[in-house]
């Protein structure tokens, strides 16, 4: 018998920190695999997860973390093209195996990212002193 939850899905905002989490404590002797698109994402063994690998997608390089004790997929920073599909598959000898799908939507971030600044206009005063006709010459 397999563990099957419904797919959840998600969302998050481009730059955002965010997590696909499992909601599992693992055990010892759980091993947990994340896929994406059908490449595996990150893998590991042991409640510690002392043996943890990550895929070599280069679109998640350093941006992805699993959580040591439940096995959760963490993200530093939502990108866009992090949307999609992800599966999550926890197994051991001594537990049923668990499949959950989880369906991410990364929205991008509308706020403008340039900082406006006003700068005010100088009066003939403002100058430091020095008129108009004396910066000309």
């Amino acid at each position: 018998m397999n563990g099957m939850f419904g797919p959840k899905t998600l969302s998050a905002k481009e730059g955002e920190y965010f997590g696909l989490y499992t909601e599992i404590l693992l055990r010892k002797e759980d091993q947990v695999q994340w896929s994406f698109e059908g490449k595996i994402l990150a893998t590991g063994m042991n409640r510690d997860l002392t043996k943890t690998s990550y895929g070599d997608d280069e679109r998640f390089r350093d941006r992805i973390e699993l959580d040591h004790r439940r096995g959760d997929l963490l993200f530093t920073k939502a990108k866009t093209s992090d949307t999609g599909v992800y599966h999550l598959e926890v197994s051991s000898c001594k537990r049923t195996t668990i499949h959950r799908e989880y369906t991410l939507t990364v929205l991008e971030n509308t706020e403008n990212e340039s900082e406006t600044v006003e700068i005010p206009v100088s009066s003939q005063e403002d100058v430091g002193g020095v008129d108009e006709q004396e910066m000309m010459s």
